[in-house]
């Protein structure tokens, strides 16, 4: 992309360039034979010669401080955000006021106040502004909120444009936020979930994403937002079919509340696979722009509506025992029924047997590792080569998905 800049001097031209996602990674400002160049490595910080190097801290999505500079000229700003996340207030290290900002309804500028020549980059909803261009970059797209539209149309409509005919707030691919900002947002145009796997036992509670699987998935995703989906991770059919259901009430919350239809991605490991399976036959359930499933056990008895799925990517070792023996043929609670029947012969334990059954406790059995209708990738050679790790490790190797990031892109 690059545009022409009325507001510049003459021959003024700014480029931009994206990597394979769309994420911007680079802006170059060419006035004559002069260029001004912006790199992007990450969605959080950005490096040119003019303004050197400027990072922006979040936590649990929100952009609380920016640190500007580096060594003994290290400034650090602290950001207050009104109700959408847009930055109002502005303070340096002591608590003085550097910035204010306020907005229309729609996002342009009312007012920006300085009283240094410190200038907030994230600005309307948090997300960043582009003081050339007038224009705000929401990750999937740019948005123009002088006219309050994306320049761009909804990337959910170039996929299946068909699933938008039930909703008439979707018919215009360029409006934002169902033309309701007062209450909605579309900070980034796209969402993941993370489905997480059997826990041992059961009776999780909550799962909390660590640093290095946020990493992971933004190798694939970057700029996106992702949300744990949580369910109570017992080795059993019962509970991940709880599990879907959290899933669906995951992805209806998130959609309600930030009052937006947006293009959804999951990335599941283990048995979050079966979940998600489940979830994709549910006859409400919404579109999946990209599945990356995660050392998922293939069951036959519970299929993807392939349909619902855009593009399905399966990531597999062969090295991988607990995926393959993460079947649902027999179960512990079966077993222990026979043995504890057997003390009445054999037709004890058979009685025993299928009463455990019937419990489905610590399901196991044969899996399969590739799935028919997905995009399989043998990670084998990426993952650890312990057989009491492997499983793990395909979640957690950045080589992994490395791996994945670069066989998408084929």
């Amino acid at each position: 992309m690059s545009a022409i800049i009325p507001n510049k001097p003459t021959n003024t031209r700014i480029s931009y360039a994206y990597d394979y996602n769309g994420q911007r990674i680079k802006s170059a400002t060419i006035t004559n034979d002069s260029v001004d160049t912006t790199y992007y490595p990450t969605q959080f910080y950005n490096t040119s010669a003019a303004d050197g190097a400027v990072k922006h801290i979040f936590a649990n999505n929100l952009d609380i401080a920016t640190i500007e500079g580096s060594g003994a000229d290290t400034q650090i700003y602290f950001n207050l955000a009104d109700q959408l996340q847009s930055s109002n207030v502005i303070t340096d290290a002591t608590g003085a006021i550097v910035e204010t900002m306020d907005y229309y309804p729609f996002g342009k500028i009312r007012l920006d106040n300085k009283t240094t020549d410190f200038a907030e980059q994230r600005k309307y909803i948090g997300q960043e502004y582009d003081e050339d261009t007038g224009l705000n970059y929401l990750n999937a797209r740019y948005y123009n909120s002088a006219i309050a539209r994306f320049v761009s149309q909804d990337p959910i409509a170039l996929a299946t444009p068909e699933k938008l005919l039930q909703d008439p707030q979707q018919l215009n691919y360029y409006s934002y936020a169902r033309n309701n900002p007062i209450i909605g947002s579309d900070p980034t145009g796209l969402l993941v979930f993370f489905m997480p796997g059997t826990q041992l036992g059961g009776g999780r509670d909550n799962y909390t994403i660590s640093s290095q699987l946020e990493q992971n998935i933004h190798t694939v995703f970057p700029g996106q937002e992702i949300i744990p989906v949580n369910w109570e991770g017992s080795d059993t059919t019962q509970a991940r079919q709880q599990g879907a259901q959290n899933l669906a009430k995951a992805i209806e919350d998130k959609i309600n509340s930030s009052n937006v239809c947006e293009p959804i991605n999951i990335v599941d490991h283990s048995h979050g696979r079966n979940a998600v399976a489940e979830y994709t036959r549910f006859s409400d359930a919404h579109q999946i722009n990209t599945v990356i499933d995660i050392a998922g056990p293939i069951l036959a008895d519970n299929p993807y509506n392939e349909s619902k799925v855009n593009n399905h990517i399966n990531v597999y070792s062969n090295l991988d025992p607990v995926q393959i023996f993460a079947g649902d043929q027999l179960s512990a609670s079966g077993a222990t029924g026979a043995a504890v029947g057997s003390v009445f012969g054999l037709p004890g334990a058979g009685v025993g047997f299928a009463a455990g059954q019937l419990l489905k406790w610590g399901e196991f059995g044969i899996a399969g590792r590739q799935d028919s209708g997905a995009k399989n990738i043998n990670a084998t050679q990426q993952a650890s080569w312990s057989p009491w790790l492997t499983h793990g490790s395909l979640l957690n190797n950045s080589s992994v998905w490395t791996k994945i990031s670069k066989e998408i892109k084929k």
